[in-house]
C-alpha cells in the first residue's frame, strides 16, 4: 500500500487540520487555502482503503449505519442546539426546525445540508455514502477484465467522471439552480478522487522520512506560488464551484494531496497526528459548534455583539493568539468529547469508580481491624 495504517491516519489528521483551518475567516501571508484540495484528499484517502471485494449488501449495511444514521442523528442535535442555545442568545446562525421531518430527509439534499449551518459538512458524509457504493460497483465490474486493461479503464472512467462533475453537472447547477445537479457533481467529483485513490493502493511507493518531509515542504511552496500566480479561485465541492476549470482544479488538488501524503509518510511517528486522524469524523462534525461556542463566550463577555458573529466569524482574526485559540479548541474539544463518550460506552469510568470504591472500603475495613495500640 502507498501508506501504512499509521501514515494513513496521520494523513487524515493533517487533512482535518486543513478542514478546520479552512473554515476560519482569517488568512495569514503564507496561508495556503485548503479548499483546493482538502475534500478531494478525504475522497482519495477513502479510495486508498476501499475494498473492491466487499459485498455490496455488507457495504450498504455498514455505511448506512456509520454515515447515514450518523448524519440524521447529528442533524437533529445541531438543529436543536441552534434553536435552544445559540439563537436565543442572539447569534446569527441559520437552521431549520428540529421538529420538521424535512430537516432530516429532504433538506440535506435540497438545501445541500446548509439548512443547519452548524452541520454544513454533512454534504460530505452524504456524498461519501454514494461515492463508496458507486466506486465498489465500478471496481467489481472492472475486476472481470484483465488487470492492466482494467487499471487503464479505471483511470479513464475516473477522469471522465471528474470532468462530468466539474464541467457539466456544475454548469447545469449554475444555470438551473436545481439541487440534484449539485448532488451529482459532488458524487462524480468524489468518485473521481476515490477511484484514483484506489489506483494508488498498491501501485506507488514513497521514499524515506527525510525525502518525504523535504518533498512536502517543496510541494507546499509550489502550491502557494502557483495558486497565487494563477490567481485561481479555490474549488468548492460543497457548492460545486469550479471556476478555474477541470484541468487547473485537478492539478492543484493532486498537488495538495501529494503534499499531505508525503508529509504523512514523514510524520507518521507523531502519535497526536494519528489521534486526530482517528477522530477526524467528530472533529469535522463539531468544530463549527466549537467556533460558535467561543463566539458566544466572547459575546457574553461583551467583547463582540452576538448578532455580528456566526460560526465562521473569528473575533479579532488578525491576532495570532486568537487564531491559535480557535484552531486548537476546534480540534481538541471534539477529540476530548469523543474519547469521553467512548470510555463511557465501554464502562471504563464506571469500572474505575467501582475499583476506587472497593479500594476505599477495603482500607476502611483494614483500619477498623487494627487496634489503636498497634503501629
Amino acid at each position: 500500500m502507498l501508506l501504512n495504517k499509521n501514515a494513513l491516519a496521520v494523513a487524515r489528521g493533517l487533512g482535518i487540520i486543513f478542514v478546520v483551518r479552512g473554515h476560519m475567516t482569517t488568512q495569514d501571508p503564507f496561508f495556503v487555502h485548503p479548499y483546493g484540495f482538502h475534500m478531494p484528499l478525504f475522497f482519495f484517502l477513502s479510495g486508498m482503503s476501499l475494498l473492491a471485494s466487499l459485498p455490496v449488501a455488507s457495504l450498504l449495511k455498514r455505511d448506512s449505519q456509520s454515515l447515514l444514521f450518523y448524519t440524521l442523528v447529528h442533524v437533529g442535535i445541531f438543529a436543536t442546539l441552534t434553536v435552544l442555545v445559540f439563537q436565543p442568545m442572539g447569534l446569527n446562525l441559520r437552521t431549520s426546525s428540529p421538529l420538521d421531518w424535512q430537516t432530516y430527509f429532504t433538506k440535506p439534499f435540497t438545501a445541500n445540508s446548509h439548512h443547519v449551518i452548524l452541520f454544513l459538512v454533512a454534504w460530505f458524509l452524504i456524498a461519501l455514502f454514494f461515492v463508496r457504493l458507486l466506486c465498489v460497483l465500478i471496481l467489481k465490474g472492472l475486476a472481470q477484465l484483465p488487470e492492466r486493461f482494467g487499471l487503464v479503464l479505471q483511470i479513464i472512467i475516473a477522469t471522465c467522471m471528474g470532468f462530468l462533475g466539474m464541467q457539466i453537472f456544475a454548469s447545469e447547477l449554475a444555470s438551473s439552480k436545481f439541487w440534484l445537479w449539485n448532488v451529482l457533481s459532488q458524487v462524480f467529483v468524489g468518485a473521481f478522487f476515490c477511484l484514483l485513490g484506489h489506483v494508488a493502493q498498491n501501485k506507488l511507493r514513497l521514499p524515506g522520512l527525510l525525502p518525504c518531509l523535504l518533498a512536502a515542504v517543496l510541494l507546499y511552496a509550489v502550491y502557494y506560488v502557483i495558486s497565487h500566480l494563477l490567481t485561481t479561485v479555490p474549488m468548492s465541492m460543497a457548492f460545486s464551484l469550479y471556476k478555474s476549470g477541470f484541468l487547473v482544479h485537478t492539478f492543484l488538488a493532486f498537488l495538495g494531496i501529494a503534499m499531505v501524503l508525503f508529509a504523512a509518510e514523514g510524520l507518521q511517528s507523531l502519535s497526536w497526528l494519528k489521534t486526530l486522524g482517528i477522530y477526524s469524523k467528530p472533529i469535522m462534525s463539531w468544530h463549527m459548534t466549537v467556533f460558535a461556542s467561543i463566539n458566544l463566550v466572547f459575546a457574553v463577555l461583551g467583547l463582540v455583539s452576538p448578532s455580528a458573529v456566526n460560526a465562521f466569524t473569528m473575533v479579532k482574526p488578525t491576532r495570532p493568539h486568537f487564531i491559535i485559540l480557535y484552531l486548537a479548541l476546534g480540534i481538541a474539544a471534539p477529540v476530548l468529547a469523543a474519547r469521553i463518550l467512548e470510555k463511557a460506552r465501554k464502562g471504563q469510568w464506571l469500572a474505575a469508580i467501582q475499583r476506587q470504591a472497593l479500594f476505599h472500603i477495603g482500607r476502611t475495613d483494614e483500619n477498623k481491624s487494627v487496634s489503636p495500640e498497634q503501629p
